[in-house]
């Protein structure tokens, strides 16, 4: 099975937890770039510019590497801010609009992210999500025990979606 590791990372846990994921599935990757520098220490300023569906309208990315039609398996990684998707990932997945695939999606949090993951199931209609996974940051942070986790994760989606 073709597949694509599409992740957006700030700060290196989401990309880290991508990397394990992609080498156990021999899959491409397609880092999300915005075109503009995220502050790490205000990332938060860009929750300021909302529309009424309370999408970001300042963020902008870079084109996408990879043509996502040509892969049997999206897997799409994120980093939870304010309870919800980063908006590079939002609006990478509003404009690619992702259809008649297999979809994976994790995150990595400080906390529960399972109502963020919920969230981004939405924007997947058309697609058949076969499995989330959240990753929680002390996880990350300890290296052996992220690995094994996304490993095993990366893993069941093979034997189970071959």
């Amino acid at each position: 099975m073709r597949s694509l590791v599409v992740y957006y990372s700030l700060k290196g846990k989401t990309k880290g937890v991508a990397e394990y994921i992609a080498k156990e599935l021999k899959a491409d990757m397609e880092r999300i770039e915005p075109l503009h520098p995220i502050n790490g220490e205000k990332f938060m300023s860009f929750y300021g510019d909302r529309d009424e569906f309370g999408n970001d309208t300042r963020t902008d990315i870079s084109p996408p590497k990879h043509d996502w039609k040509k892969y049997d398996l999206i897997v799409v990684g994120t980093p939870i801010w304010a309870w919800a998707p980063a908006p590079p990932v939002h609006l990478y997945l509003k404009r690619e609009g992702i259809k008649g695939k297999k979809v994976a999606i994790f995150s990595t949090s400080d906390g529960d992210s399972r109502d963020a993951l919920t969230k981004m199931k939405g924007q997947f209609a058309g697609n058949s999500v076969i499995a989330q996974k959240e990753f929680i940051s002390r996880d990350v942070i300890e290296y052996k025990i992220s690995k094994k986790k996304a490993v095993a994760w990366a893993r069941n989606l093979k034997k189970s979606h071959p």
